[in-house]
């Protein structure tokens, strides 16, 4: 009988950067990390650089805004309605975020209005 050999997968294989995602339990210096990055209005963290930035810190992880292309401002707008109520959460402790909140954020007004 022949030996099976799965297919290789065309995915990334899983590691730092390839997820952009707010982690349901975050210590008090990713909280930080994440209240610096709503309140900032002049750079963002591309998808590649986020464990870096959230996990330690790292502000060598963030892209000014004003170099952003366009796809990826409108890719961080998106991101950041998307991922609304786990950001609520992360940094208030409640499920669901209120209406407005996330549009009253600095970083996603910046992010619109360039």
């Amino acid at each position: 009988m022949a030996e099976y050999v799965a297919p290789r997968s065309t995915t990334p294989p899983p590691g730092l950067g390839y997820l952009r995602a707010v982690p349901r339990r975050v210590t008090a210096d990713q909280r930080a990390n994440l209240e610096k990055l709503l309140n900032n209005t002049d750079s963002w963290v591309l998808r590649f650089a986020w464990e870096k930035y959230l996990a330690h810190g790292d502000l060598s992880a963030l892209t000014p805004i004003a170099k952003l292309t366009q796809d990826q401002r409108a890719a961080g707008v998106a991101w950041l309605t998307q991922q609304q109520h786990a950001l609520y959460s992360a940094l208030n402790g409640a499920a669901v975020a209120p209406q407005g909140w996330i549009e009253a954020q600095p970083l996603l007004q910046q992010l619109r209005a360039t």
